[in-house]
């Protein structure tokens, strides 16, 4: 087109880029087809190593923690960036396996469940359909994740471990506990928040509930305190009249009788007014 005596201007619209490019074209007969270049790194080689050796002894660990034991001046995504590169990877499906907690109870029960078998015939075993035994739960334990490299899930540096769950501090002190229990006992018909008050603790009504739940005390919509019907001294002076018309009657007479036991508590429900109490106990 430059040959044909079409300007600079006419051959940007025609191809659709810019003047800049024609020209340069134009100039070297050329437009160049090089590799591309990245920018310099932001690391160098002993801080890259320090990034991949603080993954590999605790897989649990993040970015941000990585970045801030070593005071990288580097973003979080640039420390990623780095195990990523050396095969190391962080993904949603990672989470870490997490190895079963096996107590002396679950190996005795193992092992009497095998005894009952070990002198079955050939044949019995023949039916038996053989299962390799999973000691890993695939459960999610929220968004934990953990760093590693490709098919090495069940390596021993990726579990969680063979140890009992732990739980959060705790936000009362026994002293506190103690307290929450005997209100309750004390007054049953009393509530979380009037429990919490009283004591002036800074925790919520559900902490308050939680402590009362593990002490084994509850209350529950159907747990309403029991009603004891008021007997007076008239009323049992009629029941004494009540049995003399009886006491000189025949055997035949009470054959025809039908004996129910007395029932001295109402079921009736007081509102919503509830009591903490333990099981069986109203």
């Amino acid at each position: 087109m430059h040959d044909a005596g079409q300007s600079i201007r006419t051959n940007a619209n025609n191809l659709g880029i810019s003047t800049r490019t024609v020209l340069r074209a134009e100039d070297t007969d050329w437009y160049g087809n090089l590799a591309r270049g990245r920018p310099p790194r932001c690391t160098i080689p002993a801080q890259r190593r320090d990034i991949l050796q603080a993954a590999e002894p605790d897989p649990q660990t993040n970015a941000v923690a990585i970045r801030e034991s070593f005071y990288l001046d580097v973003s979080e995504r640039t420390v990623r960036r780095v195990l990523h590169e050396a095969g190391v990877h962080q993904q949603h499906h990672q989470t870490p396996a997490n190895k079963e907690f096996l107590t002396d109870q679950h190996r005795e029960g193992r092992l009497r469940f095998a005894q009952q078998y070990v002198d079955k015939p050939e044949e019995f075993g023949k039916r038996v359909i053989w299962t390799d035994e999973k000691t890993f739960s695939s459960s999610c334990h929220g968004w934990r994740h953990c760093w590693r490299k490709n098919d090495t899930r069940a390596e021993d540096t990726d579990w969680y471990g063979n140890l009992a769950r732990g739980r959060p501090p705790r936000c009362t002190i026994p002293a506190q506990r103690r307290d929450i229990l005997q209100a309750a006992e004390a007054d049953p018909q009393t509530n979380a928040v009037a429990i919490r008050e009283s004591f002036h603790l800074d925790v919520s009504e559900r902490t308050v509930r939680r402590v009362l739940h593990e002490a084994g005390v509850h209350q529950q919509h159907h747990q309403t305190p029991a009603n004891k019907e008021f007997l007076t001294d008239q009323h049992r002076e009629g029941r004494l009249r009540f049995a003399q018309q009886y006491v000189d009657k025949p055997e035949e007479f009470w054959k025809e009788v039908i004996w129910t036991d007395e029932k001295t508590f109402s079921s009736s429900c007081h509102g919503w007014r509830h009591c903490w109490r333990k099981n069986d106990t109203r």
